[in-house]
């Protein structure tokens, strides 16, 4: 491959910051390039921080909604745009992993620089944040997880997604995501919804996407690993969801030894996006247990 051929190709999509205005944006460096995370500071805090982890070919501002309700009620947000997603460094010479992710959490971990943390998963994010805690226990106080699984769903083997030319995926991503995205669209979501998940998930470059289900999405078992994690979780799911349906998300909270479970109403595996001010009551309600449950922490 041409030295030209290839940084065409690892050419990203910058996404403009819509509906979230980020009070600052750091980045952390290291051998996957430069990743950004967004930040939201309240005037006067009131819980330790909490670091949010989106999910399969997203980006930190799916997050954006529930952000700016938190922010209102005294949360200090870190919302992550893992590498190869959002405005983050996609580097090819890397495989995108769960041990790549945990890296770059411990880096934002040290970065934010306090004892201890929450931290919100949804989606494949969810997963990504069980495993962390599970090996990094002693670094949080509680867990925030929407429509999210012990075991996702493996449609697609690994051999056809192999077979599948970058070039077509790239050219024929939008296309696929907006027939893939109405089919578990509900009748609360509008069409400038379905515009902003498209726009957020077209920044994913197609051999990210590859590298992320294979690590990720295939290799994900949970079962062994939830009832490990003694730490207070709230999960919740949309009624709607056709990707991580109710039932499997309740399996999540059944698991975990401190696991409550909610589901929201005429909502899709986008929850975060149109029941933002239902999910910030629900964190809010819990928020004492999620960080205060262990005081000695």
């Amino acid at each position: 491959m041409s030295n030209e051929r290839k940084e065409n190709r690892l050419e990203k999509i910058v996404l403009p910051d819509r509906f979230v205005q980020w009070d600052e944006v750091i980045t952390l460096n290291d051998y996957a390039g430069k990743t950004r995370v967004g930040v939201l500071k309240p005037e006067k805090r009131k819980y330790p921080p909490v670091i949010m982890v989106h999910g399969f070919s997203s980006a930190s501002q799916i997050w954006g909604f529930l952000a700016s309700e938190l922010k209102k009620h005294g949360f200090e947000i870190y919302a992550i745009d893992l590498p190869g997603h959002g405005n983050s460094d996609a580097p090819e010479d890397v495989i995108y992993d769960f041990s790549l992710f945990n890296h770059y959490l411990d880096l934002l971990y040290e970065e934010i620089g306090e004892n201890k943390v929450a931290i919100a998963g949804h989606s494949m994010g969810g997963a990504i944040v069980m495993n962390y805690v599970y090996k990094r226990l002693e670094k949080i106080t509680g867990l925030i997880l929407f429509s999210t699984a012990l075991k996702f769903w493996q449609r697609i083997p690994v051999f056809v997604s192999r077979l599948i030319p970058n070039d077509f995926l790239q050219m024929s991503k939008e296309r696929l995501l907006r027939l893939f995205y109405n089919l578990w669209r509900t009748q609360n979501e509008e069409q400038w919804m379905l515009d902003y998940i498209v726009e957020i998930s077209m920044a994913t470059p197609p051999y990210v996407l590859k590298s992320t289900y294979e690590e990720i999405i295939l290799k994900w078992d949970g079962f062994d690993i939830a009832p490990k994690i003694r730490r207070p979780a709230i999960v919740g799911v949309g009624t709607m969801d056709i990707v991580t349906p109710p039932s499997l998300v309740r399996t999540v909270a059944q698991a975990l030894p401190f696991g409550v479970f909610r589901h929201f109403t005429k909502s899709s595996h986008h929850v975060l996006i149109d029941k933002p001010m239902e999910l910030s009551r629900y964190v809010l309600a819990f928020a004492p247990a999620i960080f205060n449950l262990y005081p000695d922490l």
